[in-house]
């Protein structure tokens, strides 16, 4: 596959929306809940204090992780 015909090359990329960076965050938290065991309240404001965490949207972020962390058990049960 040459340079030209690879995925993506030519595309101009737009940065990532606030949400986006909202979601992403949620994802590195609950890697964090799942290696270290921390709360949720250490893990939101661990997050918060994270080079970026600015220019995500801090609401959406909360309730995200917040609400897959409340309905953990259910979720789990759905993907099994």
């Amino acid at each position: 596959m040459s340079a030209a015909s690879s995925p993506g090359m030519g595309r101009k990329t737009r940065p990532p929306t606030p949400r986006r960076r909202a979601r992403e965050f949620v994802l590195q938290g609950l890697y964090q809940w799942q290696v270290s065991g921390s709360d949720e309240a250490a893990i939101e404001a661990n997050l918060r204090d994270s080079e970026g965490f600015d220019k995500a949207d801090g609401e959406f972020f909360a309730g995200l992780l917040r609400g897959v962390l409340r309905q953990r058990e259910a979720l789990q049960e759905q993907l099994q």
